[in-house]
């Protein structure tokens, strides 16, 4: 997601569940906007702010601890990018370890909550991005507060295999029928990769 998301003339970015700032830091190495991170889980964020103090980009990353819908509440600034990788399974089984069932079920950020953030804090030409296992009825929950999905992008492991992410973006009032589609097999047969993931993510491998 990082090396996908739309990064143009964007000088300020809101990492919503910013784990240990993976997301954060591939968006400082391609861009020179100002980041700012949210992380509810202590021991992920201590490790965010680890990872930004040694990273080239440290001057340009802020990492929060605490809780997005509070974030939201007292934020007064306005984002030209939002991106998230938010907790997502809501049926599956609890994990009993507390930190994985925070990062995994969205009973921790409700999609309504998120998008009701999203809508107050993302400026008015600015872009939303997300990563989701499946889409259901999120691009219709994202319109009820007014985000429209303008690009959207399956991706799947092998090619005979089925679609196991949505990489979505979304604008303010942009429309319903301007989505740009399209898809992304990550191997090309077990072991190796596509020659489009390559291009996608060369500039974070050493191995390519």
């Amino acid at each position: 997601m990082g090396s996908w998301v739309t990064i143009d003339q964007i000088q300020s970015v809101l990492d919503i569940g910013a784990g240990t700032g993976l997301l954060s830091l591939m968006i400082a190495q391609r861009c020179n906007a100002k980041i700012y991170g949210i992380e509810i889980e202590e021991n992920a964020w201590r490790q965010a702010c680890f990872n930004v103090e040694r990273s080239a980009w440290k001057e340009r990353i802020e990492i929060f601890h605490g809780d997005f819908q509070e974030y939201y509440k007292k934020c007064s600034l306005k984002y030209d990018l939002i991106i998230s990788n938010p907790p997502y399974f809501k049926d599956s089984l609890k994990s009993p370890n507390a930190v994985k069932m925070t990062a995994r079920h969205s009973e921790s950020l409700p999609f309504d909550i998120l998008l009701k953030g999203v809508s107050e804090l993302l400026s008015d030409n600015g872009i939303f991005a997300l990563i989701l296992p499946q889409n259901n009825t999120f691009e219709n929950d994202a319109f009820i507060y007014g985000l429209n999905c303008v690009r959207k992008t399956l991706v799947s492991s092998l090619p005979d295999k089925k679609v196991i992410r949505h990489l979505l973006e979304f604008k303010k009032n942009a429309g319903l029928s301007n989505v740009k589609l399209e898809e992304l097999v990550i191997y090309k047969s077990p072991g190796v990769y596509s020659p489009t993931y390559i291009d996608l993510t060369k500039e974070y491998y050493y191995n390519f």
